[in-house]
């Protein structure tokens, strides 16, 4: 088995699709999410297009990558034993194979310098008190009654001030804003067909539209990227370029022989804490709004999975792709449970192992006996 530090770096303006504008062109699809001509962007990737972008490269790679999708079946064969049969699926009960491609971690943001040294930046846990470093919110020894029921109370809480936001450094412990590591900007634009006419000359207002993207900010004396560690079945990865998400962002990515230590730094956030809590360090996945008997601090959203058909049924490009109409739960990452509340069953995290390859349910157990 080898393990990798991937770190992708965007080689312009990125934009990573939320719900809106979900309907595919030339399918006839009712739209699944909402329509508006601006059109906003997530900051980061999500896991499931990390995961195709690395299942792709890893075909390229091995010289099993036809533009035209047409394989014969010794190919067809080649490309399940390297990727598996089939694109991960959320619904999926049963555990899914994908080859020699084994998991990958949740994507964070790294920043290094010109002597090589990398640095971790995640998200900020909620319950960080301490705008300038780290020091994590204690619960009261005795319960107290609420409309929740009877559960642990902060000791400590500016309700004003409100749970922590941003971004921190691992290593260095320094807090970030949105602001200081993502530029915003917005592009403006119009829907053309392919000979360069508007597409609807009877309703031009609908043509035109305006997108969100992101950069990534430099540090004063460092570079940042995104990362996140894969784990391979002996299958040499190579630096490349490479698209990533529905917008076809342009990386490019690099690969360097390393043994995971994300969460080993995200443990040391309670190396002088007696207080033991639960961090999402990635999306929780959950079939539905979970019900609480402690005290948490979460951020919730939905997304919905793309289900892509295979070349041999003969679709057009744009129909071999779909949208669920399903919206899954998520709770998401920077989110903190206390006592038993991340203590999430392999029932409510989706019935399978699937998630965790994805680096999905991702919770680390801070605080306390755990260093």
């Amino acid at each position: 088995m080898k393990t990798y530090l991937a770190i992708m770096n965007p080689e312009n303006p990125y934009t990573f699709s939320t719900d809106q504008k979900s309907r595919y062109d030339d399918t006839g699809e009712t739209p699944t999410g909402k329509e508006s001509y601006y059109i906003e962007s997530k900051k980061f990737p999500e896991q499931t297009s990390i995961w195709g972008m690395l299942r792709l490269l890893m075909l390229e790679q091995a010289g099993l990558l036809h533009s035209n999708f047409d394989y014969s079946e010794q190919e067809s064969e080649s490309i399940k034993e390297l990727i598996g049969a089939e694109s991960f699926d959320f619904s999926s009960k049963g555990e899914q194979d994908f080859g020699k491609l084994l998991s990958i971690s949740p994507v964070f943001l790294c920043e290094y310098g010109d002597n090589g040294e990398v640095q971790y930046i995640v998200k900020n846990p909620k319950c960080n008190i301490c705008k300038k470093g780290f020091s994590g919110l204690s619960m009261k020894e005795i319960c107290g009654e609420t409309d929740y029921g009877t559960i642990h109370l902060p000791d400590k809480y500016e309700g004003k001030t409100g749970p922590a936001e941003g971004y921190i450094n691992l290593t260095t412990h320094k807090c970030y804003s949105d602001d200081d590591l993502f530029k915003r900007v917005v592009q403006t634009g119009n829907r053309k067909n392919k000979n360069g006419n508007l597409i609807d000359k009877a309703q031009k207002s609908k043509a035109f539209f305006r997108r969100s993207e992101y950069v990534l900010k430099k540090g004063e004396r460092s570079n940042r990227c995104f990362a996140f560690f894969v784990k391979t079945n002996d299958v040499i990865l190579r630096d490349d370029i490479v698209t990533v998400g529905a917008g076809k962002n342009i990386f490019s990515i690099r690969f360097v022989e390393k043994e995971e230590d994300l969460e080993g730094l995200v443990r040391k956030l309670g190396d002088n804490s007696s207080q033991v809590w639960g961090y999402a360090l990635s999306d929780i996945v959950l079939q539905e709004v979970p019900k609480y008997d402690d005290f948490v601090m979460v951020d919730m959203r939905f997304v919905r999975n793309i289900i892509t058909k295979a070349y041999k049924d003969k679709l057009s490009y744009h129909s071999r792709f779909s949208r669920t109409p399903e919206r899954t739960v998520l709770i998401q990452r920077g989110s903190v449970f206390y006592n038993n509340c991340f203590k999430i069953s392999d029932d409510e995290a989706g019935k399978s192992k699937n998630l965790k390859k994805l680096g999905y349910n991702k919770i680390i157990v801070i605080g306390g006996d755990n260093k």
